[in-house]
């Protein structure tokens, strides 16, 4: 009938506008970015607090690479996740080519990182992503939005001869409360009522998708309700 056909419709804008909101956080990078020949950027992203998430960091270059670097400075209870051997985590992009990367803490909640070719191989393409670092939230740390930025960074040419010093970069970083469903900054029997009227198709405003995911299954439904109370 209309109602149910309305509610798969609210369901489905729902889910519409949360792919949307990804995507625009690469807008904004790119549009930080500019019609500059050569920059660094960071695509804005979001974490929810003790918390795992990740961060990808872009290169536009108008001239051929195969060594680059930079300094990466995260807001404070923000690190990037170590595994069992205590290496950090990250993933380089397919730009890459048997390139060889290192990444070391110097201090202050600063990361600095390079890549190299033992071979010289070329970084594929003249601009898009690098790298995809993991980070963790702590637990103490408290929601809001947060700055993180990119200095010191520069690429060497092909020839070896010169390096392209590139500007300085920032990107934001929202830290949240997992089942703060209306964005209220509490976690609390409201947030229980907006999932409950999100999976009737009845989406109230300010409805956070990532945040009611509670299970953190992609979907948003009674299993979500559960976890959170």
């Amino acid at each position: 009938d209309i109602t149910d056909a309305v509610r798969i419709v609210n369901l489905v804008v729902g889910r519409i506008n949360a792919l949307s909101r990804g995507n625009s956080s690469r807008s904004r990078a790119a549009t930080r970015a500019g019609d500059a020949a050569d920059a660094i950027y960071i695509d804005d992203t979001s974490a929810f607090i003790g918390k795992e998430g990740t961060l990808t960091v872009s290169l536009k270059n108008a001239q051929p690479t195969n060594a680059y670097s930079f300094d990466m400075v995260l807001p404070e209870g923000v690190s990037i996740v170590q595994d069992g051997d205590d290496e950090y985590v990250y993933e380089l992009s397919e730009r890459h080519n048997g390139h060889t990367s290192t990444l070391n803490n110097i201090g202050y909640n600063t990361y600095s990182f390079a890549i190299l070719s033992l071979q010289s191989k070329e970084v594929k393409g003249n601009d898009g992503a690098i790298c995809t670092f993991r980070l963790k939230v702590d637990d103490k740390t408290d929601a809001g939005k947060y700055s993180i930025s990119i200095k010191n960074a520069k690429y060497s040419l092909t020839t070896g001869e010169t390096k392209v010093t590139l500007p300085e970069a920032t990107g934001q970083l929202v830290i949240k409360k997992l089942g703060d469903a209306n964005s209220d900054n509490e976690i609390d029997e409201k947030d229980v009522n907006a999932i409950a009227k999100h999976i009737m198709g009845q989406t109230p405003a300010g409805f956070d998708m990532d945040a009611a995911d509670v299970n953190g299954d992609k979907k948003i439904n009674a299993a979500d309700i559960v976890a959170l109370i």
